[in-house]
């Protein structure tokens, strides 16, 4: 590591828009060309200003990279990801699971964007997180409405189902936090239903 990050940091956050996958290959960049070497002498990594600034890792363009990062994906794997974004970045598998309707898929998939490293572990047991904080919003953004809806409502229908125990508690509350700030196009059809939700949550 580096004793001093500020000059590194301050080089790539504006290059990379602070994406892990764009930082990474920023930094592969800055070693192909010396621009970032280890010192061993000191113990610790050391900037090359002049030949950093002088290396193209200008991949400042988010869009693009995740309509590559979405290209690479299965049409099943980006299913599972779209109703894991309408949590935010960091969903509740068992909500999702339910949700699609196919337990022993889903678990599949969630194996293989694990693998691939597109989700990762949030900390708490059977929480899981986006490896890309903006890449849950730009699903959201590039989804058609009719399809947000059908996702929202399944959310609902799939929490619904789900038993009550004193343990589920608190994920109940962030998901309805979640679908009380849903779009109300998409669940006018099914406001009984949600009220039925919010109903539940008063007897927790």
């Amino acid at each position: 590591c580096e004793k001093d990050l500020e000059p590194t940091t301050a080089l790539l956050m504006p290059k990379t828009s602070g994406l892990v996958n764009l930082i990474d290959k920023a930094c592969e960049k800055l070693l192909e060309t010396g621009g970032l070497a280890f010192d061993y002498e000191k113990g610790c990594w050391v900037l090359n200003k002049e030949l950093a600034l002088t290396t193209n890792i200008n991949f400042n363009n988010p869009a693009s990279y995740y309509e590559v990062l979405i290209a690479r994906l299965t049409n099943e794997e980006l299913i599972l990801l779209t109703y894991a974004a309408a949590f935010g970045n960091t969903f509740w598998f068992e909500v999702v699971k339910t949700a699609i309707k196919n337990e022993r898929l889903a678990i599949n998939l969630l194996d293989q964007l694990l693998h691939k490293g597109i989700l990762m572990p949030a900390g708490k047991h059977g929480f899981y997180a986006f490896s890309e904080m903006e890449l849950a919003s730009f699903l959201l953004r590039n989804s058609p409405d009719a399809s947000l809806q059908e996702i929202y409502l399944s959310i609902i229908a799939a929490y619904a189902s789900i038993p009550e125990t004193p343990e589920m508690e608190e994920e109940f509350f962030v998901l309805l936090d979640k679908l009380l700030n849903v779009p109300a196009k998409y669940c006018k059809p099914f406001e009984q239903m949600l009220w039925k939700g919010i109903e539940r949550a008063q007897k927790i």
